[in-house]
């Protein structure tokens, strides 16, 4: 069955397609919402989102539409740019801040600077909600998988938060090729190839000039492909009969579609094949632009007659009636004929220097070193708007257009380190050190050499300490003069850092730092900080903060210094600050962007999303990290997810799981001598250890990280399990080193280096206060700032509070505090610190704790003989009953030497028995 448009032909056996487009468009231009088609080439993708077009405006609302270019998926933001065009006049009705990151990324006028990523999608997404506001907008954009990586992230970001909005996006993925525009959680629709009747009714209706014949061959061959069906359909209908039957003899099968384009091409005038060409490879579609560049509407009329293109003359745009119609043309076309239009495009561009140079590099026919500066010129612009992977194919084009070895040494080094330390290419950056050939030596380019061979090993089979000290040896050469303003110095010392945090080496840390104090005139401020708070932020993770803080806060701090940035905050529990451009990670990641800072970003916000109690989305990033490690066998960085795992296995009283998981992390760290890495492990292990009771393992192995009453130089882990020293040393026995430890942990100043840290201190100096004021000392620590933000942390004080209020006969205030405890406690899904908490208010007679069944002189034991003839009863110790209750053996022995007349036992093997039998009535 056919539906007719009045604007365009029929639709056959599309019913439930176009039903289900009018109804999404008509609610989108009411309440916002987003729809992708997903298909094959040539399944009708585009006559869909032509139908979308269509009903939006018999609505009266606006289209904005636009699409991904195949040639064009390395120029950032320049689809972007193309779908916002008709209304980037309302720009300046922004705010400042917002109009000026869209100017800068879509190169509009004078004082474009450095872009934050971010700022570009909200002010595209201001954008279009004030032109909502004059009307309903739909945004149509085909082939988002050629989309360059900058303007994915952009729609995906609008995508998701259209809702509230009279703004509605649909858009045209194809199936079989990879992606940047992320369509994972969007609202799809499938778009299938035609039944065999609906693809006779086509062609019968199109083509009724056809032989039967022919018709069946071209139906047969065409597998349901309304393209394939009308453009064979079109190429055969102007041959006689006898010819055209030969022809659909020779019919290319679907996935051959681009050579139909071709040969329709070839029947256009000489002049016409060149004017399309030059639309091809320009890609862009507004005919004003591409007049300037030389276009001739004369020379585009014979192909707008055939149906090649359409000229809108009420917007101004001209565009192929299919994307594979560009493919075609540049693939039927000679390498001689794209340069002429390379550099005639060039010479028309000398006012949009990214499109100039990469016109003119595909123009060059040999090493040209004014090409390959232009080239470096873009890719430094390519990163300071956040596209490393533009960066980085920028300047590997450049070093394959110079003319000295030197220059293209230097250039190629450039291009493995962007690989290797940024975006995690490290077979690429491998091949490009081969291709480099620069050694150890003290010129151009060196350094980064070195940086990338680093990392490139230890991502491999290498180990820590071997690539640092190769780093060491080459960075303390000195050839680059200690100028801090040399930003391949900075850079290796940024790689170099994070090197050194997950070698964990006390050694290699003095080396680092004996070189840091080297710059001149001074270290930066960021990478002074980034070194503060992650090499010893028991020392010097207080001076870091504020300058943590206020970096936080700017909008203009790149790749790769963003990510050790964020790392530093992660040691200084800031990670919220950096928040943002760890999501914009984390987003061009699943729109197919980078994998390093994908997989980096995920880990540090899983940690954050724990450590402020949200343990299903961190579960949630730790999956994700995991699988993305997977995909791209970086399993260098798998370790960091394993860490989150055990550390929700052991909160939720998993310890198998936990234990199994440090284990993994050991032995994916210990070749490599990654020490720093394996000390992660000692915090869930520890958790894991007090879940189980295990007070004298908890103690043990949190002690590894450092003796009680110290920190240990560069070993930042230790300050995680502080509060665990002296929790597990107060159930020991060991009072002592608890005291000395919670002494240290004030000396240390670590109120100072987070909030979290703060509330840590005040509960361990409340925990050893032994003194009359120990109430006010926990009532002090529940009180500490921001408290409830790491609700998983002030829920254990709040249960070492009430296990003292307990045993000091305060059951009042103590089932208070029980209470908050168990809320969070449950919220977290933290069972064996759930079963604590109910075991002190069953102690503490609590109602809602007493047994539910009566049993045999049960009711005539005390609420703590109950507590501990209950926990005697399952098999515990009175060692472990102590732990648990806070108690000492003997009393525990005193309180069961009670309870045994009152239940009428002698043994303990009885106690089972005598609290299951009911009571006579």
């Amino acid at each position: 069955m056919a539906i007719v448009s009045e604007h365009a032909q029929p639709l056959f056996g599309r019913e439930q397609d176009i039903d289900d487009l009018h109804a999404f468009v008509d609610e989108a231009l009411t309440k916002g919402g987003t729809c992708v088609l997903h298909g094959d080439a040539g399944v009708g993708k585009t006559r869909l989102l032509t139908l979308c077009s269509e009903v939006a405006t018999d609505r009266g609302a606006r289209v904005l539409s636009a699409s991904g270019v195949q040639f064009e998926a390395d120029l950032s933001f320049g689809v972007l740019h193309q779908l916002l065009r008709p209304i980037l006049t309302e720009v300046e009705a922004l705010d400042a801040s917002s109009a000026a990151a869209l100017r800068s990324a879509l190169d509009l006028g004078s004082g474009a600077g450095t872009t934050d990523p971010v700022a570009v999608c909200t002010a595209a997404l201001a954008l279009l909600v004030l032109a909502a506001r004059q009307g309903p907008v739909l945004l149509v954009v085909d082939d988002l998988q050629w989309l360059d990586t900058s303007t994915a992230s952009v729609l995906a970001f609008i995508a998701r938060r259209l809702a509230g909005h009279r703004i509605g996006f649909v858009g045209a993925l194809r199936l079989g090729e990879a992606a940047r525009f992320d369509s994972h959680g969007l609202r799809s629709q499938s778009v299938h190839p035609l039944v065999r009747e609906d693809a006779q009714q086509l062609l019968l209706r199109q083509f009724p000039m056809l032989a039967p014949r022919t018709r069946q061959r071209i139906v047969d061959r065409a597998a349901g492909y309304p393209l394939a069906l009308v453009e064979w359909g079109a190429s055969l209908a102007r041959l006689p009969e006898a010819e055209s039957d030969a022809g659909a003899a020779a019919l290319f099968l679907p996935r051959r579609l681009e050579e139909s384009f071709a040969a329709r091409i070839d029947a256009l005038p000489a002049q016409t094949r060149r004017a399309l060409l030059m639309l091809a490879l320009d890609g862009r579609r507004d005919l004003r632009e591409l007049l300037a560049v030389g276009l001739s509407i004369e020379h585009l009329a014979p192909a707008e007659a055939v149906g090649a293109l359409v000229i809108d003359d009420a917007t101004g745009i001209v565009d192929f009636r299919h994307p594979l119609m560009r493919s075609a043309l540049v693939g039927s076309s000679t390498s001689l004929e794209r340069r002429a239009i390379h550099r005639a495009l060039a010479a028309a561009l000398a006012d949009r220097p990214d499109r100039r140079a990469w016109h003119l590099s595909s123009a060059a026919v040999g090493p040209d070193e004014h090409v390959a500066q232009l080239l470096e010129q873009l890719a430094q612009r390519s990163f300071a708007r956040g596209d490393a992977v533009g960066a980085s194919t920028a300047i590997i084009r450049a070093a394959y257009l110079s003319p000295r070895d030197e220059d293209k040494s230097r250039r190629l080094a450039e291009a493995a380190y962007l690989g290797s330390d940024v975006t995690g290419e490290f077979s690429q950056a491998s091949q490009l050190l081969a291709d480099s050939h620069i050694g150890l030596g003290g010129g151009p380019g060196s350094l980064y050499a070195v940086a990338a061979r680093a990392q490139i090993s230890v991502n491999g089979d290498g180990d820590y300490h071997t690539a640092l000290k190769f780093v060491e040896s080459a960075v303390a050469a000195g050839g680059h003069g200690w100028s801090a303003e040399n930003h391949e110095l900075i850079d290796t010392f940024r790689s170099w850092l994070m090197l050194c945090s997950y070698a964990g080496d006390a050694d290699l840390w003095r080396g680092y730092f004996n070189c840091l104090q080297r710059l001149t005139p001074e270290v930066p401020a960021a990478l002074r900080a980034e070194s503060q708070a992650i090499g010893d932020p028991a020392r010097t993770g207080a001076a870091a903060r504020p300058t943590l803080i206020s970096l936080g806060e700017r909008h203009d701090i790149l790749e790769p210094a963003v990510l050790s940035l964020t790392l530093a905050a992660m040691y200084l529990d800031l990670v919220e600050v950096y928040c943002t451009s760890a999501w914009r990670f984390v987003q061009e990641g699943r729109n197919g962007g980078p994998a390093r800072p994908y997989a980096r970003s995920l880990a540090h916000l899983g940690i954050d999303e724990f450590l402020h109690g949200n343990w299903r989305e961190a579960q949630t990033l730790a999956d994700e990290g995991a699988s993305v490690c997977d995909e791209y066998d970086y399993m260098n960085g798998a370790w960091y997810f394993a860490y989150i795992h055990a550390l929700l296995a052991a909160g939720r009283g998993n310890t198998g799981r936990a234990r199994q998981l440090v284990a993994e992390i050991g032995n994916a760290c210990a070749p490599r001598r990654s020490w720093g890495a394996q000390r992660f492990s000692h915090q869930p292990l520890t958790l894991a250890a007090v879940a189980d009771g295990n007070w004298e393992e908890a103690y043990q192995v949190a002690c590894q990280l450092s003796p009680p009453g110290e920190f240990a130089p560069f070993v930042p882990q230790a300050l995680w399990v502080a509060f665990d020293v002296v929790e597990a040393a107060l159930r020991t026995g060991r009072d002592a080193d608890a005291r000395r430890h919670a002494s240290a942990m004030t000396a240390a100043n670590l109120p100072l280096i987070s909030d979290r840290l703060a509330l840590h201190t005040a509960g361990a100096t409340a925990m050893v206060n032994d003194g009359e004021h120990w109430r006010a000392a926990f009532e002090a620590a529940l009180q500490t700032p921001n408290a409830g933000s790491w609700p998983f942390d002030l829920a254990r004080i709040q249960l070492a509070y009430g296990e003292r209020l307990r045993r000091a006969l305060d059951t009042t205030r103590a089932k208070e505090v029980l209470h908050a405890a168990l809320q969070t406690f449950d919220r977290l899904g933290a069972l064996p610190w759930t079963e604590r908490v109910s075991e002190e208010l069953r102690a503490a007679g609590d109602p809602q704790f007493r047994p539910t069944r009566a049993v045999p002189a049960a009711l005539l034991l005390t609420p703590q003989e109950l507590a501990i003839v209950e926990m005697a009863a399952a098999g515990l110790s009175n060692k472990e009953i102590g732990s648990r209750l806070f108690l000492s053996p003997r009393t525990v022995s005193g309180h069961l030497y009670k309870a045994f007349p009152k239940l009428g036992v002698t043994s303990r093997a009885a106690l089972r028995d005598a609290l299951a039998e009911p009571t006579d009535t």
